[in-house]
């Protein structure tokens, strides 16, 4: 008899905090759906370029995107590509045909072919690119890794 007793003690412990632990998980769901607790709120903006290069400023609209780069390198034909575009719902046309030369900051400039809805104003996006270009000894030569957090503005 006193097995049964420690038994039914243990399982109304376990159940008395699952309903609680339940409760808090609904509370927390709700929170997330509602849009109350947005992770990518809480992301700063960010601009960090590839090996090679240095971001100094990038700003985006509904339908462009801009940024400055200064390279360490000579290039030419340098491509940008995006990718790891979040959300999903849009994405930005890479960016092509451009020369820079050691120091010497560079605009780039990008379409940005929305969704349906159209990109709501204020809301952050993340992406991802690489630049791929052609250096001073005509090797074409690849910088991926590059990200950017940026407000739609």
């Amino acid at each position: 008899m006193r097995f049964n007793r420690k038994a039914q003690a243990a399982m109304e412990f376990l159940m008395t905090y699952g309903w609680a632990i339940l409760v808090v998980l609904v509370v927390i769901g709700a929170l997330v759906y509602m849009g109350v607790l947005n992770p990518m709120a809480m992301v700063p903006e960010k601009c960090t370029a590839p090996s090679g290069f240095i971001c100094n400023s990038v700003s985006m609209n509904s339908n462009q995107l801009q940024m400055i780069l200064t390279p360490q390198i000579n290039g030419k034909s340098g491509n940008i590509t995006f990718n790891a575009v979040t959300p999903t719902t849009f994405s930005v046309t890479e960016s092509t045909g451009n020369d820079f030369l050691t120091g010497k900051p560079k605009t780039l400039t990008a379409t940005v072919n929305p969704p349906a809805g159209g990109l709501r104003e204020g809301s952050k996006v993340r992406l991802g690119f690489d630049i791929s270009y052609i250096d001073e000894f005509g090797l074409r030569k690849s910088a991926p890794g590059g990200e950017i957090v940026v407000v739609i503005g």
